[in-house]
């Protein structure tokens, strides 16, 4: 037995406050890096306009982040660490150049990374392709779930279903993924006919049956739809300014001219 001067104990209430507490000053590691915090998950930004001053900057940065780490007591999982480059398509570079390292250890390089539930993956696109058949996947194996219960519970409690186990998958950040070029959103076409198929569960209607007024009936919205309803209401926040200052320099409003609409 080893009496312990350095913890926070896990599992108890209090735990994970005294834990966001104790890491919270990590922002003052580095005067250069942008961190975002949530919970337990930390993300690094850092951005220039040449290659190989932005690597030698994030490895001078990242020395001064495992300093922050060791002070801290704390022991950061360099293999489960890993950095994505965001760069111009036209731009070529050797992968095998840029070394990223920490505590010694080179960090992988990735294509696709998670933020905040949502996956990102790099080409010249930026396109959404492993997150929507994430959601897909996730949106199947609930839907079948529904299949299974449609005999044993009420409509009430199957729709109630729908909304915990689908429609959460179809409304997280739809305003991003779902602005995708014409070709990126064929694939969508699977993922909204998987949703369809949950509501024609609920409804206890025929495998081919029109679903348009079965939304119009539980007052659900379709795919698209919900991704035009968040752009909506974005952009209502945006006029009333309800939402971030970061945001402010995104658009710019101009006057109304009847002559743009007439050719």
């Amino acid at each position: 037995m080893l009496e312990l001067t350095c913890d926070v104990l896990q599992g108890s209430v209090l735990g994970p406050v005294l834990f966001l507490i104790y890491i919270n000053d990590i922002i003052n590691a580095s005067k250069i890096l942008q961190l975002i915090l949530f919970e337990d998950d930390t993300n690094i930004f850092l951005s220039d306009a040449n290659l190989d001053r932005l690597i030698s900057t994030l490895n001078s940065e990242l020395a001064c982040m495992s300093k922050w780490f060791a002070i801290n007591r704390l022991s950061l999982n360099v293999f489960k660490t890993n950095f994505i480059l965001f760069c111009n398509s036209r731009k070529r570079y050797d992968k095998c150049e840029i070394k990223i390292m920490l505590n010694g250890i080179v960090l992988e390089q990735v294509k696709c990374a998670k933020f905040f539930g949502v996956y990102i993956h790099v080409d010249e696109y930026l396109s959404w392709d492993d997150h929507i058949q994430e959601v897909a996947c996730k949106v199947s194996r609930n839907v079948e779930i529904l299949r299974k219960l449609k005999f044993t519970l009420r409509q009430t409690c199957l729709l109630l279903l729908y909304s915990s186990l689908v429609l959460p998958y179809l409304h997280y950040c739809s305003i991003i993924w779902g602005c995708s070029s014409p070709n990126k959103l064929k694939s969508l076409i699977v993922y909204y006919k998987k949703g369809c198929r949950g509501l024609r569960i609920i409804a206890k209607a025929e495998f081919r049956a029109h679903t348009t007024p079965l939304f119009k009936k539980y007052s659900l919205l379709k795919i698209m739809d919900i991704c035009q309803f968040q752009i909506a209401f974005f952009m209502f926040k945006f006029t009333i300014s309800k939402l971030s200052s970061m945001f402010n320099s995104y658009f710019t409003y101009t006057k109304f001219h009847p002559s743009l609409f007439y050719t």
